[in-house]
């Protein structure tokens, strides 16, 4: 009797862990790359030498259990020193290539969005308002690894706003967040290696008794 409650206990807790999620960390790499349309490249002149810049992540690594925050690239207006307003219209793209784990198919991402607004040395209403999808994935060697925009300002989802040089240093971040989704096999077979364990355990006690 003692013997048969022993096995519907452990029958019970293998089941349970054989649906449960496996954690599964893993380390992303992947570099950024922003683009103004305006100029095309990752530096827009605004007249009388003010220039915005943005400076991607040349190397980023991250370690997703199974999410973790990073960082997209920033903007730069330490170069801005205009007194009057200057005003910015212009696409923005925002191009994320992953390096590892080693992607199946595209290895990159790209999120689009538009610099609207007016800035000065000590003030700016300039900011990025990245269109939807604010979340894409890159198929890879272990599952779907997801971006997402996390930046969120002025309580609107997708928006960065973009600082004076006067105001952190003229630095202003896109705050992303990385998301590490392993493959259904990948789940079941960690699931079942903890129940064959209870199992074999289960048959010794019985022999025994």
């Amino acid at each position: 009797m003692r013997t048969l409650r022993s096995f519907s206990l452990i029958a019970a807790f293998a089941a349970a862990l054989t649906v449960a999620p496996a954690s599964q960390a893993a380390e992303v790499i992947f570099g950024t790359e922003g683009v103004f349309t305006a100029s095309g490249t990752s530096t827009l002149d605004l007249g009388g030498g003010n220039l915005l810049q943005f400076f991607g992540e040349g190397l980023n690594l991250v370690n997703a259990d199974p999410t973790s925050q990073a960082t997209f690239g920033e903007f730069d207006t330490s170069l801005i020193t205009s007194p009057v307003n200057i005003p910015i219209v212009t696409g923005f793209t925002l191009t994320i290539l992953q390096l590892s784990p080693a992607p199946t198919g595209d290895p990159d991402v790209v999120f689009s969005g538009t610099i609207s607004g007016t800035i000065r040395i000590d003030n700016s209403g300039a900011f990025l308002q990245f269109d939807g999808p604010l979340s894409q994935s890159i198929a890879s060697v272990i599952g779907p690894v997801t971006y997402s925009i996390l930046s969120g300002d002025s309580f609107t989802p997708g928006r960065v706003n973009i600082n004076p040089s006067t105001t952190n240093g003229g630095r202003s971040t896109i705050a992303g967040l990385v998301t590490v989704i392993p493959e259904p096999s990948s789940i079941v077979l960690a699931g079942l290696a903890a129940p064959l364990v209870l199992i074999v355990r289960a048959r010794r006690s019985a022999a025994k008794a």
